[in-house]
């Protein structure tokens, strides 16, 4: 289970809009306080007044495309899906939608670990209500420490 005492975060590595970069520290596959990433986004749902005709119950999903490379030798890109069923109360005083996603660092293969060069992690996100796009507000990327400590960047 993780636990986070200091939710600021999902305020200071974000980026507006869909997609989002995050610099990796030096060495971060062999880092082994790192424990992986959070990949958060949020999204504006849907005007009930559409005439689309969505109503309060449907299905959420999002994509994610994680890539990571160094911008010289190597680039792997990682599609991820997830969708769930909600009874959401869409109306005019309704808050946007706020996805978050661990996403392990053990997961991406060994070959793809950069010591002497800075990679970086990218993520681009999409946003789905009974299938129809929505708007990605904001979206960020925070690397997760063992010991909750992050080093400079």
């Amino acid at each position: 289970m993780l636990q986070i005492n200091n939710s600021g975060w999902i305020r200071n590595d974000q980026n507006e809009g869909s997609k989002v970069s995050r610099k990796l520290p030096l060495n971060w596959y062999k880092n082994n306080d790192l424990l992986g990433f959070a990949l958060c986004s949020v999204h504006v749902p849907p005007d009930k007044e559409s005439e689309d005709g969505l109503d309060d119950d449907g299905t959420w999903s999002l994509k994610c495309e994680l890539t990571i490379e160094d911008g010289h030798q190597f680039k792997v890109v990682v599609p991820l899906s997830f969708q769930c069923w909600c009874d959401c109360d869409i109306g005019d005083d309704v808050s946007s939608q706020v996805w978050v996603t661990y996403y392990p660092r053990i997961t991406f293969p060994s070959k793809y670990a950069s010591n002497k060069r800075r990679a970086f992690l990218k993520a681009a996100f999409q946003g789905y209500f009974n299938g129809e796009p929505v708007k990605v507000e904001n979206c960020g990327i925070h690397l997760i420490y063992a010991h909750e400590q992050e080093p400079s960047r």
